[in-house]
């Protein structure tokens, strides 16, 4: 959350000529609710069930996008898997701390409506770690890094992704 998936998967997809979606959007479009409104009437379990339900459904249609994920998406085994076997994972790591700058105030965010929001991003940050650093493909530490400069680390990432993955498959 807050560390630029947006905004950097649009620039993304932009240059490599495909189309960006949001899980996020995709689940508020379909449900016609808000994410805020969809964990405050059903809980956070059956938000990530629409989750999984999002990514699956978009990993298995014919089209190629880049897709943001929300935070949460790593918690279940299930999308992990889904996201390495269909796609090349980014995570954009950020520091709790930079990215409670960027998001204070916002009520948008279901997890960090509570007294000690900074604390809560922490400890999701120490929580979701492992589950990040284990589904990646390319970890950039992106919290001093401008949209585009992060642009072009994922495309020269992809240029030798690809040039690997032929090379070995020929």
């Amino acid at each position: 959350m807050g560390v630029g998936k947006s905004t950097i998967g649009r620039q993304l997809a932009s240059c490599v000529g495909t189309t960006f979606i949001d899980t996020d959007h995709v689940i508020e479009d379909e449900q016609q609710s808000s994410i805020s409104d969809l964990f405050e009437q059903h809980g956070e379990a059956y938000f990530r069930q629409l989750e999984k339900k999002a990514l699956h459904k978009l990993v298995h249609e014919s089209h190629q996008y880049v897709i943001a994920t929300g935070g949460g998406m790593v918690i279940q085994k299930q999308n992990r898997d889904c996201m390495q076997q269909h796609g090349v994972v980014i995570w954009l790591n950020v520091e709790p701390e930079a990215i409670y700058q960027r998001v204070r105030g916002n009520k948008n965010r279901p997890l960090l409506q509570q007294t000690d929001a900074l604390r809560k991003l922490q400890d999701l940050y120490v929580q979701r770690e492992a589950w990040y650093r284990s589904c990646c493909d390319l970890e950039i530490k992106s919290g001093s890094l401008t949209p585009r400069q992060v642009v072009d680390q994922i495309t020269q990432f992809m240029a030798e992704f690809r040039h690997e993955k032929a090379t070995i498959s020929s």
